[in-house]
């Protein structure tokens, strides 16, 4: 009996009901770690500190390299424009925890194994807190920095360089993304990826995006989900993305993530003020540069007969004697502000137009002036912006102009001079030929085709012939010199600096190559 009513009841009772999936009514709350653009200087200065945590090393170098490693040597790439940064950062506290940079550059024939030339996205300075490491932070960095460079038309591949520390955990990492081995090179390996993957990411995003638009416009009239089914279809997305990476971490890559960049987008076209990370760089590059031409003069000419640094400034008489006058420095710097001011006027240049027009520039030109975008780009403030300028111009000409003409002109002619081989006038000639010549063909590292560095070499090189006589006429004194150089650029910048302020922030992204 007791079986048979044991069976009864397994037979008349219901079945479990079925629990139905219910799409989710909103987003789902902020992940513990979010990814962005770097925004300012302090941004710069804590990605900088878990750089140096990281691998060691100064944190103002990697303070400055972050925002113009134009200005560091690199064996394997160079920079054709200003870089991206991006950092994740943790939700709770907005504390930085990691950080990566995002570059467009040609590859030298060091990397391609001699060929060198094609255009990529290279990727370098990645590093993550310990705090969250393993836990995705890294590769979603990666893929930031993909969907970037995917939007560069003419780049079709990513680049990186692991060194002997990499280890085989993160080659495993990189290959488990689909980076494959493309050289060994100075104890480096160099990877790459293809970007067509991520064009078919790209494209999906696009057409989630209209199907958004969409959405948006039925809710108007009363219709339809909008954002919530968004967000499903986004969750969807990310729950197989976690699958397949089996356990590389969750929730690293926020909700929604194609808005946030174009937040992004919109405050990187509005522009942020004075690039602090990008003028603090060159400024410090120079002041390098300035301590390099000092040393040259202080170790190499002034013990054997040559001039002081001080002489060379004009604070200690001249070189040979005289120069003492109170008065001299100052007419001096008024005279080679009057050749700068002179050349301006000769080339037409209109240092404060009425009404600038659009920013045009050739290749070369935009990646010389790269850093005039990354300095003054952002800033709409006349004063400051002028301001910036001037700091970066000034210690640009005394750092130039120490070495080319205090070190190498002077050096040239005290060597011709040796045993009164060469009469005065000679000897000066030659010695400003040769520093002009140099400093031309230093400057034609700008252009690319064989016409372009003939053409850019003609232009420096006469510029710096014009300083070159500054220096010889004044007594070997830098002051002139300094002055026009100096001049003569900052009255080029600041009319550039008003057209970028009038040229659409997608047309600057396109002439300095930073985005599409």
């Amino acid at each position: 009996m007791l079986p048979a009513l044991v069976l009864l009841v397994a037979l008349l009772r219901p079945p479990p009901a079925t629990r139905r999936a219910h799409p989710p009514a909103a987003c789902a709350p902020p992940p513990p770690v979010q990814l962005r653009a770097a925004r300012g200087w302090d941004d710069d200065w804590a990605a900088a500190q878990l750089l140096h945590e990281a691998f060691g090393g100064a944190r103002l170098y990697y303070y400055t390299s972050l925002r113009a490693p134009h200005l560091n040597a690199n064996v394997f790439f160079r920079p054709v424009a200003p870089p991206l940064v991006a950092v994740a950062t943790r939700a709770a506290d907005g504390a930085l925890v990691g950080v990566v940079q995002l570059i467009k550059a040609r590859l030298t024939a060091e990397a391609a194994g001699g060929g060198g030339g094609a255009l990529v996205a290279y990727v370098q300075s990645l590093a993550v807190a310990p705090s969250s490491r393993r836990q995705g932070v890294g590769r979603a960095l990666v893929r930031w920095c993909e969907r970037r460079a995917a939007r560069w038309a003419d780049v079709d591949e990513v680049w990186l360089a692991l060194g002997a520390e990499g280890g085989g955990g993160a080659r495993a990492l990189y290959e488990g993304m689909g980076y494959e081995a493309a050289a060994s090179r100075r104890g480096h390996e160099l990877m790459r990826r293809r970007l067509e993957a991520v064009e078919e990411a790209r494209g999906e995003v696009e057409e989630k995006e209209e199907e958004q638009d969409q959405e948006e416009e039925e809710e108007e009239e009363g219709v339809g989900v909008g954002v919530s089914a968004l967000c499903e279809e986004v969750e969807g997305e990310e729950e197989e993305e976690k699958e397949e990476e089996k356990g590389e971490g969750v929730g690293i890559v926020a909700l929604c993530e194609e808005e946030g960049e174009e937040e992004e987008e919109k405050e990187e076209e509005k522009g942020e003020g004075v690039g602090i990370a990008a003028l603090c760089a060159s400024v410090g590059v120079q002041g390098m540069y300035a301590a390099v031409g000092a040393l040259g003069v202080g170790a190499l000419l002034h013990p054997f007969g040559g001039p002081s640094v001080a002489q060379l400034f004009g604070a200690a008489g001249r070189w040979g004697g005289g120069g003492g006058e109170a008065w001299r420095p100052v007419a001096e710097a008024a005279v080679g502000l009057g050749v700068a001011a002179a050349e301006l006027r000769r080339g037409g240049v209109a240092v404060w137009e009425e009404a600038a027009p659009p920013l045009q520039y050739e290749a070369a030109q935009a990646v010389q002036m790269a850093p005039l975008f990354a300095i003054a780009g952002g800033e709409a403030r006349a004063a400051v912006a002028v301001s910036a300028i001037v700091a970066w111009q000034l210690a640009l000409a005394a750092a130039e102009e120490l070495y080319y003409r205090g070190l190498v002109q002077t050096g040239v002619v005290m060597l011709l001079q040796l045993g009164g081989g060469l009469p005065p006038l000679a000897s000066e000639s030659l010695a400003a030929l040769a520093s002009a010549a140099l400093f031309g063909l230093v400057h034609t590292e700008f252009a690319e085709s064989k016409d372009d560095k003939e053409r850019w070499f003609r232009v420096t090189a006469s510029y710096g012939m014009a300083y070159s006589l500054l220096y010889t006429l004044s007594g070997h004194c830098l002051l002139a010199p300094m002055a026009a150089h100096a001049g003569m650029n900052i009255g080029l910048c600041v009319r550039d600096w008003r057209r970028m302020r009038a040229t659409p922030g997608a047309d600057l992204k396109r002439i300095f190559a930073q985005d599409d």
